[in-house]
């Protein structure tokens, strides 16, 4: 249902993207210079102001069948408003870790937070330690918004996999 289009039909091109996330998230293979954040984003429909989303599309179910394959941790993402700092919004995550499925980010989420975690070593704040997984076997990062990600240039464009998914 997360592929299809306005029509009801399956979205061929949604549907790989789709596929192709899934394949990149469960994988343990690291390329660097390739490392991005799975997006799954509600679609714009022309008519709807942007900051109105219903969500309840099945973007985090996605992610949560993915946690039946492998070791997924999940994070409120309310966590991570642009102004608000909390110390350790990663404090749940265990170094066998594998996807960290950030849910229901908001408008205001702020993506540049996680460059470093993306694309280099994952750093884990806990309570009087800091724990640090390399990046060659840092867990894969999946994102799940109601809105737009905000952010531009190659430095958001490169860390990002996004796939609209339509209401169903």
């Amino acid at each position: 249902n997360l592929s299809r289009g306005d029509d009801g039909e399956v979205d061929k091109d949604t549907l790989h993207r789709l596929r192709l996330a899934a394949g990149y998230l469960c994988h343990r293979h690291h390329v660097l210079s390739k490392q991005r954040a799975v997006v799954l984003v509600d679609k714009f429909h022309p008519g709807r102001a942007r900051d109105v989303s219903d969500g309840g599309t099945g973007k985090s179910i996605f992610f949560k069948c993915l946690g039946a394959l492998m070791n997924r941790t999940e994070v409120n993402g309310k966590k991570f408003e642009k102004g608000r700092n909390d110390l350790f919004p990663f404090g749940n995550v265990k170094l066998t870790t594998e996807l960290v499925h950030i849910d229901d980010v908001t408008s205001k989420f702020d993506f540049e937070r996680f460059f470093n975690h993306i694309t280099g070593d994952f750093e884990i704040r806990k309570l009087g330690r800091v724990d640090v997984i390399p990046a060659k076997s840092a867990p894969k990062m999946a994102i799940a918004s109601n809105h737009p990600i905000q952010g531009e240039g190659n430095s958001f464009s490169r860390r990002q996999y996004i796939i609209e998914v339509s209401n169903h």
